[in-house]
């Protein structure tokens, strides 16, 4: 591969095998012969129709039938138009000398993706699996996303700011949020890794050292759901319950002061109230003998807050 290049062709594999469900909304290519170094999937059919994948924009264009890769690459990759549109050598070559070459199977990820917010300036990318990174933006992004509910959501950054007020006490500050979960929880970035800001337990933990581990991590049928609490999301959506925009899950009697984790003892909540509650319970939790009977008196405040443990 001429590593002036901004693209990778690989042994042809089956969509079904690499980006299932991707597969499913472009039935008509059988076949991967290559990425970008961006992301953008080459797909082939058997009757030598050649497509680029735009996972961001969720949408598949066709150039025609060639008689093989190699000549996809010279009439179509190779195009300096193409090339300067949809292959952005200059920013690859930023993104390059910040984080290095690319390995075999990996790619350029902005974090957060820019549908998601994401502003994809050189320094916000890392490096990633190029099928993981697939597979998550089809669950946030891709082919019938709107039926389905999603496991991560971008509040949006004035939002979440206000939120982790609450949760200064715990050491937010200098930490990038990028992604939230639909119970609340929320991932941070900064130089040492990834963090997870875990709202039910009021805990702040570096879980893994780069976002490829992390994207890895929850795409791992043992990690994943555990991170998520897939399963309980999935019987509340059993139930019918799901958030709107910029709500999230919420436990009514938080588990800290004893409530149950489980779908009876949730309810659905704006993210700001949700985030910031559980910041002030566990700030205060701390401060309580461990085996103390509490009582617990919610009362609206004036900004719109609920204070625990009596006002301020």
């Amino acid at each position: 591969m001429d590593k002036t290049e901004c693209f990778r062709l690989i042994p042809s594999v089956a969509v079904g095998s690499v980006a299932a469900t991707w597969a499913a909304e472009f039935p008509q290519f059988d076949c991967v012969v290559g990425y970008s170094d961006l992301g953008h999937v080459f797909l082939a059919s058997a009757a030598g129709e050649y497509a680029v994948l735009h996972p961001f924009e969720a949408a598949a264009k066709s150039y025609g039938t060639f008689s093989g890769p190699g000549e996809f690459a010279d009439t179509v990759l190779r195009d300096p138009g193409f090339a300067e549109y949809v292959m952005l050598p200059g920013h690859v070559a930023e993104i390059r000398a910040l984080l290095g070459p690319l390995g075999d199977g990996q790619v350029y990820i902005p974090t957060p993706y820019p549908f998601l917010g994401g502003s994809m300036e050189p320094a916000t990318y890392t490096v990633g699996n190029v099928w993981t990174f697939l597979d998550l933006v089809a669950e946030a992004h891709g082919p019938n996303a709107a039926d389905r509910t999603p496991t991560l959501i971008r509040p949006a950054d004035e939002k979440v700011a206000v939120a982790l007020e609450e949760w200064a006490w715990i050491g937010v500050d200098g930490k990038r949020p990028v992604f939230t979960t639909l119970f609340g929880d929320v991932f941070l970035g900064d130089e040492d890794g990834v963090w997870l800001l875990d709202i039910i337990s009021g805990t702040l933990t570096r879980r893994w050292a780069s976002f490829q581990e992390c994207e890895t991590a929850l795409n791992d049928p043992s990690q994943g759901p555990q991170v998520l609490r897939a399963d309980l999301v999935a019987e509340l959506v059993d139930r019918g319950i799901t958030p709107a925009a910029d709500q999230v899950y919420d436990f009514s009697h938080p588990p800290v002061l004893g409530g149950a984790m489980t779908a009876d003892n949730v309810e659905v909540l704006d993210f700001v109230v949700a985030v910031g509650i559980a910041g002030q319970v566990h700030e205060q939790a701390r401060f309580v003998p461990e085996g103390a009977r509490v009582s617990v008196e919610v009362a609206p405040r004036r900004s719109g807050w609920r204070k625990l443990f009596g006002g301020r």
